[in-house]
């Protein structure tokens, strides 16, 4: 009982969707029309191609930065709003928390929303992932974030954008969220793959925010930094080539589990895989919670 006290959602659900990830994964409730990634161009084009879709866009940067300037119509949120604290750790905001939230945002359940950062992608792909499990299924993040934005041309604003309150009903893919439990479960599962997405100290134990050092066993080490690269002074998700390559150990027929320290960088690696078409969830306890639990085994290099 103690794996699943804190958890935000049904235990029944998550281990359906532990032992059938594929299943899951191939009824996911996302529009299939529309990626994860988008570029800022595209997005750009949207805004002024006639009878084009109108998303909604969503700034995670801070207040100070949204008010210098953002997107022209963009809601801003703070990115902690997405976390619900538990103890001396941080969990993924309850499905009643996420509903105030979103229907004080004036969110509707059938908006395109593209969410965008200072372009490092971790506060963005942290809100993609909670959006995820909540069944939005409309959901983007702009690679590049604001610069990217403004290389292509786009404009910005000032004034606080605010919409009217909606009646927002979030939904339920718990296949997109692991646990402590269905984590440790696995560890003996040879069609899951964890990736440890912190850095390679924090990996090999040499550092940690957790009273125990090291890793999940079998993890592997890919640090969601990998997944990014500069260009023209902007922070972008890598070429699909690059990624392939660094991700070619995991096999697209096995389930991915990504975990980090919080929740930020295993969301970007969750994004990262999302856009590649891989099964990927997120555990959600990270390794606060697993570090911290001298029960649960640990490996150091």
């Amino acid at each position: 009982m103690t794996d699943n006290r804190n958890a935000p959602l049904p235990v029944l659900g998550l281990l359906l969707a532990f032992l059938f990830p594929h299943v899951a994964h191939s009824h996911s409730e996302r529009d299939p029309d529309i990626r994860p990634l988008i570029p800022a161009a595209q997005v750009r084009a949207m805004r002024t191609t006639p009878g084009g879709e109108r998303p909604v866009f969503i700034d995670v940067r801070s207040i100070r930065a949204y008010k210098a300037g953002h997107v022209p119509g963009a809601l801003h949120l703070s990115i902690e709003a997405s976390f619900e604290p538990v103890g001396d750790r941080s969990r993924i905001v309850a499905p009643e928390t996420f509903r105030r939230l979103f229907s004080r945002l004036g969110i509707k359940n059938s908006d395109y929303v593209i969410i965008y950062d200072d372009g490092r992608l971790l506060n963005a792909a942290h809100l993609f992932w909670v959006m995820e499990v909540y069944a939005h299924e409309k959901v983007s993040v702009m690679d590049g974030g604001l610069a990217a934005w403004l290389q292509a041309g786009g404009k910005l604003e000032t004034r606080w954008a605010a919409r009217s309150r909606s009646v927002y009903v979030p939904g339920m893919s718990p296949h997109h969220l692991s646990t402590r439990l269905t984590t440790r479960l696995a560890l003996d599962n040879p069609d899951v793959v964890i990736v440890d997405s912190r850095s390679p100290r924090q990996y090999r134990g040499l550092e940690s925010r957790a009273r125990r050092a090291g890793h999940i066993p079998g993890a592997i080490n890919i640090p969601a930094e990998r997944n990014i690269e500069i260009e023209d002074g902007a922070p972008r998700v890598k070429p699909q080539g690059e990624l392939q390559s660094l991700y070619r150990a995991l096999g697209k027929k096995r389930h991915i589990i990504a975990y980090c320290n919080r929740g930020k960088e295993s969301a970007l690696t969750y994004l990262v895989l999302r856009n590649m078409g891989y099964s990927v969830s997120v555990y959600d306890g990270a390794w606060l919670e697993w570090g911290n639990d001298a029960v649960l085994p640990i490996e150091k290099d």
